[in-house]
């Protein structure tokens, strides 16, 4: 609340005390209470957004940043599977960090939700790419569902980001949990798929594609666009 609002408020429940109005006395500490909350809700809100950054940046999320990629690193058992029923995930790593096969060989990475069980895909630029700093809303490129990600990456690059537990999606570990407390899947009754590792990752090999197409071609030194 604004400090006018506050005084507002405070002329309010005064009023209604002198005038030993209950109604008015009772909307009033209504809007007080509603204030009250809408103001934690923001500093929690604050609070979370804070954590999930300090987690993107410095947890396993985005160790293919720093990871030595000479060859393709596959991780598994990083993930709780608990309660997840049998299914194409069995058999699948939890994160797979590789350079994409396209120049300019952005760095890029499938990794597993450790909640919702979901594949996403991530692909990193460096700090002289046109679309480094940019809102992933800003981005027009084609993958599933769209966007979901951008933020600074802890090498200075700037990591894009999208997620498969969209309303058509299949996720194992959301699936285990809406079951833990006797609620059914909806994704599963309305006919969802769950995207198997070879799926996402081809979609970030088309990310990485798409965002290397953001970089003006180099033309031989003395010759003009």
């Amino acid at each position: 609340m604004g400090q006018r609002e506050d005084e507002g408020l405070g002329k309010l429940l005064a009023k209604a005390v002198e005038e030993g109005d209950g109604d008015l006395l009772a909307a009033a500490l209504g809007k007080k209470r509603v204030a009250e909350l809408e103001a934690a809700s923001e500093r929690l809100s604050t609070k979370l957004a804070k954590r999930r950054g300090e987690a993107n940046a410095t947890g396993y999320g985005f160790a293919f940043l720093q990871a030595d990629l000479t060859h393709e690193q596959v991780a598994t058992g990083i993930v709780d599977r608990k309660g997840w029923e049998a299914g194409p995930w069995d058999n699948e790593p939890d994160q797979v960090m590789w350079v994409a096969k396209d120049p300019p060989h952005f760095r890029c990475m499938v990794w597993r939700h450790d909640a919702n069980g979901q594949l996403n895909g991530y692909v990193a630029v460096p700090k002289d790419h046109p679309a480094w700093g940019r809102d992933y809303g800003e981005i027009d490129v084609d993958v599933h569902g769209g966007l979901t990600f951008a933020g600074r990456g802890i090498d200075d690059s700037w990591v894009f980001g999208f997620d498969t537990s969209h309303g058509f999606d299949v996720c194992p570990g959301m699936e285990a949990t809406m079951r833990s407390i006797g609620i059914g899947s909806p994704m599963r009754f309305g006919g969802g798929e769950y995207r198997q590792l070879a799926y996402v990752r081809g979609e970030v090999e088309s990310l990485a594609r798409q965002l290397a197409a953001w970089i003006p071609p180099r033309l031989p030194a003395g010759e003009d666009l």
